[in-house]
């Protein structure tokens, strides 16, 4: 119980979308504990809004000890 206390979480919804006028991405993220929301049209401006509640996120950090197997993608993300 304590260890699951210690954990920091923060979670967010992130919807994509593209319209049959307009064929570029535009998304919205949502960070969930505050409802606080913004539109997007590129991926920095959606990491620059969850680095505002993830400071110290790092791009390309190391796996948890758990997940030492896995295979990061070309972004840094499993």
């Amino acid at each position: 119980m304590d260890e699951y206390q210690s954990l920091i979480r923060e979670t967010f919804v992130v919807r994509l979308w593209r319209e049959a006028v307009n064929p570029a991405w535009r998304g919205q993220i949502v960070h969930l504990p505050d409802q606080e929301s913004i539109p997007f049209t590129t991926l920095a401006e959606a990491e620059a809004f969850i680095r505002r509640f993830v400071p110290d996120m790092r791009a390309h950090q190391p796996p948890p000890a758990e997940d030492a197997g896995a295979a990061p993608n070309e972004t840094g993300w499993l």
